[in-house]
């Protein structure tokens, strides 16, 4: 009996590679993964501290969030190229630190074997 994985026919989708989409997939998790994270006051209204304290969760919420996409990249077929420019731009565009963008390159060599 034939069995058919439904990976296999995905694989060859030309979706996976336009970097468009998987620039909005990014946007869409991130949103609302953010969306999960209460905060006790608006923005404009926390103090210095308070304020660093949230930059450092949304830019931890978006370095875990291009940690998924490349690896779903990855796992779809995507370059190599492709996919280390989607995690340099990600990070230019999302001001992630020089340390973040170094552990997502270094996920992204690991995990191409």
């Amino acid at each position: 009996k034939y069995r058919e994985y439904i990976k296999e026919r995905l694989l060859a989708h030309p979706i996976w590679q336009d970097g468009i989409y998987w620039e909005q997939a990014l946007w869409k998790c991130t949103i609302e993964q953010l969306q999960t994270i209460p905060y006790e006051r608006e923005w404009h209204d926390m103090d210095k501290h308070t304020r660093m304290h949230a930059v450092r969760r949304v830019h931890d919420v978006i370095f875990s969030q291009v940690m998924a996409i490349i690896h779903s990249m990855m796992e779809l077929g995507c370059s190599q190229k492709q996919t280390r420019e989607f995690l340099y731009r990600m990070c230019v565009v999302h001001q992630l630190s020089e340390m973040q963008r170094l552990q997502l390159l270094e996920h992204t060599l690991r995990s191409a074997g």
